[in-house]
């Protein structure tokens, strides 16, 4: 298929790299990394003290983390197209300040219905850091050098998951769950002022002589054009499963943990580090062997680790189990995802092969819309048990594995992922 469109970048040369920091663009693409992934696990340890604070239920209070996942995923659409038309650094700004404000208000709200919509946008914030920083390393990065900037942003974006979630942790037993929101706050604003005074423009072609509403239009365009790829949409299926359990987790586990369990959040923190240290060896495996195993393997067996761990933890639960038959099944597909990502995000890209921040931002909001879709479903299923958390963790990773083995094995031209 010719989509006949051309990404509004340009590769620049090596001297070109060097003269615009690279080092300083990937570093900063770390820190909106960690900034939007502490917005999802900073305050998980808090949900039990937030539910009594106002007087809610826990399904309402899973809704935040709901919304915060669909600002995250509409969001990354509007971002990529804005920082195309004004320019990364620009966008980085308002995305920032965004993500600034909203943590604030959280802060002072009093109402979870407030909270609910501030998360929404919050999200909306944190989706624009983290994409339009991939696609700044995008400008002026490509191949391996492009592959292995990823590849520091990931780790950054995975500790984030363990140390928020410990920070969150010793900040709920130490002070109240506001100061958490105040902390984002404090980062955002931070990073904020670094970006303002530090960080280079990237893009060098903008859309500024063009009419505004035209070129996202344009955008979005390319943006269905891709969809209508269907080995798109299977790829990004498989690809979300790993990340789709982390959400449901997440969802759940804070009150069941914390409440049938007796963690306190503290001990809640800690988990999110064992989380992260699953994705890393699974990280440090896929890099090791990648060279002798091509990618469309490695995202099977990856997968197939997934939909293990799943069908174990639905075992476990079906008896009682320990916290350690909980915990054991859900490291074991982190480091499950930590072969798939990579490996789905590097098909994707090889079938479309052109339009590549464009499939970037898509696949982001694909992943985002699958999390937040999966996080909704959560809320509503009862947190006083491991069973209805142990039955989605099996049934995403079985639809993860299945989709992949289902593009592997077809013969149709469009699902060839080699």
């Amino acid at each position: 298929m010719n989509y006949n469109c051309q990404p509004n970048v340009n590769v620049l040369t090596d001297n070109q790299i060097d003269i615009r920091g690279t080092k300083t663009v990937v570093f900063f693409a770390c820190l909106m990394a960690i900034i939007a992934q502490s917005g999802i696990t900073l305050y998980l340890p808090s949900f039990p003290d937030i539910k009594n604070s106002l007087n809610t239920t826990n399904h309402t209070i899973s809704l935040t983390l709901s919304a915060y996942l669909l600002g995250y995923a509409i969001f990354i659409l509007l971002w990529g197209n804005i920082s195309d038309y004004i320019g990364r650094k620009k966008t980085l700004l308002i995305a920032l300040f965004l993500f600034m404000i909203t943590s604030i208000l959280i802060a002072l709200s009093t109402s979870i219905k407030e909270i609910i919509i501030l998360r929404f946008l919050q999200g909306g914030g944190g989706g624009g850091c983290v994409i339009v920083g991939r696609i700044a390393m995008r400008d002026i990065l490509h191949g391996v050098r492009l592959s292995k900037a990823m590849s520091i942003v990931s780790v950054a974006f995975v500790l984030s998951l363990g140390v928020g979630q410990f920070i969150g942790g010793h900040i709920a037993t130490i002070f109240n769950w506001q100061y958490q929101f105040i902390l984002l706050a404090v980062l955002a604003a931070m990073f904020f002022f670094l970006l303002f005074y530090f960080f280079p423009e990237t893009n060098e072609i903008t859309a500024s002589g063009k009419d505004g509403r035209v070129f996202l239009f344009e955008g979005f365009k390319t943006y269905i054009t891709i969809f209508k790829k269907i080995n798109f949409l299977w790829l990004t299926i498989s690809g979300s499963a790993g990340y789709g359990i982390t959400i449901a987790f997440n969802a759940i586990s804070p009150f069941l943990l914390q409440s049938e369990f007796q963690l306190t959040s503290i001990q809640y923190g800690f988990i999110g580090f064992f989380i992260s240290l699953g994705y890393l060896v699974g990280s440090f495996f896929n890099s090791c062997f990648i060279i002798k195993y091509n990618a469309v393997t490695f995202a099977f067996y990856g997968l197939m680790i997934i939909f293990l761990s799943g069908l174990c933890l639905f075992l476990f639960s079906l008896f009682k189990p320990s916290i350690y038959l909980i915990i054991i099944p859900v490291v074991a597909s982190s480091f499950g995802q930590a072969m798939v990502y990579p490996n789905v995000v590097t098909l994707i890209l090889n079938n479309l092969r052109v339009n590549i921040g464009s499939s970037m931002a898509f696949f982001g909001f694909a992943q985002q819309s699958i999390g937040a879709s999966i996080a909704l479903v959560a809320a509503y299923c009862p947190h006083h048990t491991e069973l209805p958390m142990s039955i989605m963790i099996f049934i995403i990773g079985s639809i993860g594995f299945l989709t992949f083995c289902y593009v592997r094995s077809s013969n149709r031209r469009e699902f060839v992922v080699e």
